[in-house]
């Protein structure tokens, strides 16, 4: 994942990094070996409890494939698709780019209208 920073012209200093959505599911192996080190002894190994192996958490449309985040603090946007070759972008070049990335609501934020 790269990141990058910059300024705007308003003077705000922006985070930028890409975001690539992954396997919501990475574990790809039972880790428990052994449960003879458990204190009292009792078998914790249970019947699977995991649904949907290898699927990812739902995206809204277009993000499937990855986003630029962008992030000043007070506010936080995306684009997408990923740009080639961003992360070798000028600061002018960034700032062009976060023109046409869209308002994202921040975490426990509404979603704009």
């Amino acid at each position: 994942m790269a990141h990058r920073s910059f300024v705007d012209r308003e003077g705000r200093r922006w985070e930028v990094w890409d975001v690539i959505p992954s396997l919501g599911n990475r574990r790809r192996a039972e880790r428990r070996v052994s449960n003879l080190g458990t204190p009292d002894g009792i078998e914790r190994r249970q019947a699977e409890r995991r649904s949907g192996e290898g699927r990812r958490p739902a995206l809204s449309a277009g993000l499937d494939r990855g986003w630029l985040c962008f992030d000043c603090g007070e506010e936080k946007r995306r684009l997408t698709p990923i740009p080639a070759s961003w992360d070798l972008a000028s600061e002018a070049e960034l700032a062009g780019l976060l023109l046409g990335a869209l308002r994202s609501p921040r975490h426990g934020e509404a979603a704009a209208d």
